[in-house]
């Protein structure tokens, strides 16, 4: 038997800490590096029970599962670590421990976790660990606690994630003392790369310097949005501080969602100096509960209430079971902000194509078009959220911070205000 460790590697596979994170570029050969450590667990007499987790199921099979088999494969352990290939699992008669398989999801269109069917995990690797949620983590955080046992759980991932993304916020501002941290780039594993692949990764330091940072030396940086909403949007130009004004109508678009209700705070106006739309406040309200919003709401602006607009989500129209009376949310809200019916201003829905080209003619051509600084949801929103190829908004994962859209969506009912659109004709006339 024979099991290589690059040395690079290996404090990270001995280490007692409960969180792993083995970061970087590709072609680090991190998870050929885990999949070892894996291998090693499995062949030891104490108690191990390892999961391999992937946000989808079927991902498993050519990437972790394929990587625990090759490292048997080379060791010659065939004869030892039994493999069950339908189900994806390892299992070792001489100490009985096991290495099984567990996506969150069974695939990408379902939404069922499978974690909270496992008995006593002691190690969890987490593969691609940025496909995963916070909600996830926390749920499969909780189940590793088996007494007496080495309980870890060990995070593989590119650096190409958003700054907004869990685990960022979680894990790295600041990094935390109960984590062990690697960080590694293809150069750790260049013996063992082709020779034109390493060329590849020296060329793209001229090709695209910014990629090659990302891709090739593991630098932060977001995931390229291939096709964005907001084409228009330059952080640099937009997202800049903007404030309450008290005198000035508040313009309140909202998105009503199962979880979270989403606001957006805003004046329009129109001076000598241009056009002026201003987001300067927004809020999430965790549960969709309009009760709370509404208390959230009053405490922030109550003394400024009557010089309302309420525009937003036409669905809010519909009864809510929020009500004991089944109102719908708008009439709710309309009575428990005490606001008259001129106030409501909402209408229909418009298409996500026509609501695109609107809102990328707004950030284009308003003289003075702001999101306040502290409307974090909101920038993220506008840098991150996708379009398909008819110009309709990726929905599909909530647990993605790209695919929420909540705050895109209330910034999208406020640009079909009327004082919005009749700007956006004068505009085009000119």
């Amino acid at each position: 038997m024979k099991l290589v460790v690059n040395e690079v590697f290996w404090e990270c596979l001995t280490t007692d800490k409960r969180y792993v994170h083995s970061y970087g570029s590709r072609g680090s050969g991190k998870s050929r590096q885990e999949a070892i450590g894996f291998v090693l667990d499995i062949l030891n007499p104490e108690y191990f029970k390892g999961v391999l987790v992937r946000e989808v199921q079927d991902t498993i099979r050519h990437s972790q599962f394929a990587e625990i088999k090759a490292v048997i494969d080379g060791a010659e352990l065939g004869n030892r670590i039994e493999i069950n290939e339908s189900r994806m699992e390892f299992y070792c008669p001489a100490t009985g421990n096991s290495i099984i398989s567990r996506g969150l999801k069974k695939s990408k269109t379902s939404d069922t976790a499978r974690f909270k069917s496992i008995t006593d995990p002691s190690k969890v690797w987490i593969e691609e660990a940025e496909e995963i949620g916070r909600e996830d983590f926390t749920k499969i955080d909780g189940s590793v606690r088996k007494k007496n046992a080495k309980c870890q759980i060990r995070l593989t991932y590119n650096t190409n994630i958003e700054s907004e993304h869990w685990i960022r916020k979680d894990f790295h501002e600041p990094q935390r003392e109960d984590t062990f941290y690697l960080h590694t780039t293809y150069l750790v594993n260049i013996g063992n790369l082709d020779a034109k692949y390493i060329s590849s990764r020296e060329e793209m330091k001229h090709r695209d310097y910014d990629l090659y940072l990302v891709d090739v030396m593991g630098h932060w940086g977001s995931k390229k949005v291939q096709r964005p909403f907001a084409t228009q949007y330059d952080q640099k130009k937009h997202f800049k501080p903007c404030y309450f004004q008290q005198q000035r109508t508040v313009f309140l678009s909202m998105d009503f969602n199962l979880d979270p209700f989403a606001f957006t705070f805003g004046h329009v106006w129109e001076d000598i100096d241009g056009f002026h739309f201003w987001i300067f406040d927004e809020m999430s309200i965790e549960g969709g509960n309009l009760p709370e919003a509404v208390s959230q709401i009053r405490a922030k602006y109550g003394a400024w209430l009557h010089n309302f607009i309420v525009c937003g989500d036409y669905n809010g129209n519909n009864r809510s079971m929020q009500s004991a009376s089944l109102e719908s949310n708008y009439q709710m809200l309309s009575r428990l902000l005490g606001l008259s019916s001129k106030q409501m201003k909402v209408k229909p829905n418009p298409r996500h194509k026509n609501s695109r080209s609107d809102c990328n003619f707004l950030l284009a051509h308003a003289e003075d078009l702001r999101i306040h600084t502290e409307c974090v949801s909101l920038d993220a929103d506008m840098r991150l959220v996708e379009v398909d190829a008819d110009e309709k908004i990726i929905k599909q994962d909530r647990k993605k911070i790209g695919q929420k859209a909540d705050l895109l969506d209330a910034f999208r009912y406020m640009a079909d205000a009327k004082e919005v659109k009749d700007w956006m004709k004068r505009k085009q006339q000119n």
